[in-house]
């Protein structure tokens, strides 16, 4: 899918979702995804990989939680390639987001989205070495607790 469609499409979704964004963060969102299509090949991050479908299952679907996250710290848990923790740190500049996952393949992708500095999201890189008890938290998998 060329860019420009990518982009419309995006538009198109951010408005049905009623998030307003500038163009520098719709932009961050199409570079990551970017990212996310360049090092998928080499990490496997995910099974989604038609360019069209990325923008609807990575991009939109982890931005239709932004009404239910309140400003201040949130836990990205199990966050994988970064979803849904890098495109709420763009599009929610009062989010201070925390990636987290114990997966090593997608903890090896992470450094490759720390250029987005701009926005504020840390990498703690594995679960043992992150603490903080006043993060919201969100996680799709858990494991069953005993």
């Amino acid at each position: 899918m060329p860019a420009q469609a990518q982009q419309e499409r995006l538009r198109a979704g951010l408005e049905r979702l009623g998030c307003l964004l500038d163009a520098d963060q719709v932009g961050a969102l199409l570079g990551y995804l970017e990212l996310l299509q360049k090092w998928n090949r080499t990490y496997n991050l995910t099974a989604v990989t038609d360019p069209s479908e990325m923008v609807v299952r990575h991009l939109l679907d982890s931005l239709s939680v932004n009404p239910f996250i309140g400003s201040g710290r949130l836990l990205d848990a199990g966050t994988g390639a970064g979803l849904p923790g890098v495109p709420l740190a763009i599009a929610r500049p009062d989010l201070d987001v925390t990636l987290l996952d114990s997966g090593g393949k997608k903890i090896r992708f992470h450094p490759r989205i720390s250029g987005f500095e701009a926005h504020r999201f840390h990498i703690p890189c594995r679960d043992q070495q992150w603490s903080d008890r006043r993060a919201t938290g969100k996680a799709r998998r858990t494991p069953s607790i005993p």
